[in-house]
């Protein structure tokens, strides 16, 4: 298992997955392992390193069944491996980051002697993350459990609610002259910013689309940046139609 925070940075590892990427300790992890995905065959039919999409949202939100990698090794030998993700909330920040993610392979068994596919030779070279999977079309508020743990009462959180639309409605316009002016670190700081506030309103159906967002970033897949933001849009719409009157 690899534990990485919500910004790429490497937390820990276990010894199994050091030993898989060929490294003997996590300090030698940290300094060869720049993203795991490198690491990862392009075939047919497995998760790799796409040109257009992040693999960790591929996997989470594609439509395709697909969850397995081949790990390059040496001499064009692979590990096969399902690869599951957890995202997990950490009741204490970490390095800044409130989000911890467990990456784990299981079933793994070695592939001998593979070969590595041209991306014209792969018919699914653009796999599509379906946009309608990280678009809920419905917003849990639970007012009872606001008041509970913060004793916040129905009207003062309908306040932060709609202050939370504005809010996010100018970042929106914020983000996209970032986008035109190619300041993508400074949108990570909106993003940033709009999910510690999420996680205090206990509004986690944003969370998908703006992880999204920073993970395009991260990996420099930028074209998709504008859709999830439509996305984002939309739900916020959903929200002021669930905001009790």
């Amino acid at each position: 298992m690899i534990l990485f925070d919500d910004f790429g940075e490497l937390l820990g590892s276990d010894e199994e997955s050091l030993k898989l990427f060929g490294c003997t300790n996590i300090e030698e992890f940290k300094d060869k392992i720049d993203d795991i995905s490198n690491y990862f065959v392009k075939k047919e039919g497995y998760i790799y390193k796409f040109d257009n999409y992040n693999w960790i949202d591929f996997l989470n939100y594609s439509e395709e069944k697909v969850n397995k990698v081949l790990i390059r090794q040496k001499d064009k030998q692979a590990i096969e491996a399902e690869i599951n993700i957890k995202e997990i909330y950490n009741i204490a920040e970490i390095n800044r980051s409130k989000t911890t993610f467990l990456i784990d392979f299981c079933k793994k068994r070695v592939i001998e002697q593979i070969e590595e596919e041209n991306e014209k030779d792969i018919e699914n070279n653009k796999p599509q993350i379906s946009k309608e999977n990280i678009y809920s079309n419905e917003i849990e508020l639970d007012y009872s459990k606001m008041e509970k743990e913060y004793d916040i009462d129905e009207a003062f959180y309908n306040e932060l609610l709609n202050d939370f639309i504005s809010e996010s409605q100018s970042d929106i316009k914020l983000i996209n002259a970032y986008i035109i002016n190619n300041k993508y670190s400074s949108i990570l700081r909106v993003t940033t910013k709009l999910k510690n506030i999420c996680l205090n309103l206990k509004l986690n159906a944003f969370l998908p689309i703006l992880n999204s967002i920073e993970k395009n970033i991260r990996n420099k897949n930028y074209e998709g940046i504008e859709e999830f933001l439509e996305i984002y849009i939309k739900e916020l719409d959903i929200l002021s139609r669930y905001i009790r009157s």
